[in-house]
């Protein structure tokens, strides 16, 4: 005798359930925080005088793209501001004993940041972010180059050299780390 399945049935939900259900889920989240919104922009330009000798991106969202070989003696840096909410106010970035550090700009927000190093390029260049894309455009010399992503492509560009005099380490948790000649 062959056997037969039999479907078991559900009860059937009241529209009126779902419909809460849904807007539950939605009020919990956030229709901005979830990203199902695009958010306001702001952009803005600063000019970092003091001695980098290294560079840091601290941040969970956002990404970074670092050219070198700008002539002068300062270093300019460019900041895209995505946020949703109240407008971030402040510098996001500062120097701390001569480490450019690029940081965040709170919760629902997203600063992506383009750096241009004068010929004098810091000795060491970490970024670090959990939701971005890294991108780094070094001047000619020797790197040793750490690259890791999670969820992401990695485009290296230059020598990976062990014994490098500069130090290249570049992490992200979901984005492409992108390094390659200026």
């Amino acid at each position: 005798m062959p056997h037969r399945h039999h479907r078991a049935r559900l009860p059937r939900l009241p529209r009126r359930t779902l419909a809460a259900a849904a807007a539950a889920v939605v009020a919990g989240c956030g229709i901005a925080a979830c990203g199902l919104l695009p958010g306001k922009t702001f952009e803005d330009d600063a000019v970092v005088s003091k001695r980098i000798t290294a560079v840091r991106l601290d941040t969970h969202s956002g990404g970074v793209t670092v050219r070198g070989g700008k002539n002068g003696d300062a270093v300019s840096l460019h900041r895209s501001v995505e946020y949703h909410g109240d407008r971030p106010q402040g510098a996001t970035h500062r120097v701390e004993d001569g480490v450019l550090v690029l940081g965040g700009c709170g919760d629902e927000c997203s600063v992506t940041y383009t750096i241009d190093l004068t010929p004098a390029r810091p000795q060491h260049v970490r970024a670090k972010t959990s939701n971005g894309s890294v991108t780094v455009r070094m001047p000619k010399g020797s790197y040793d180059i750490s690259a890791d992503t999670s969820n992401g492509a990695k485009h290296i560009g230059l020598a990976d050299d062990p014994a490098g005099r500069y130090r290249l380490i570049l992490t992200t948790s979901n984005g492409d780390i992108t390094a390659k000649a200026a």
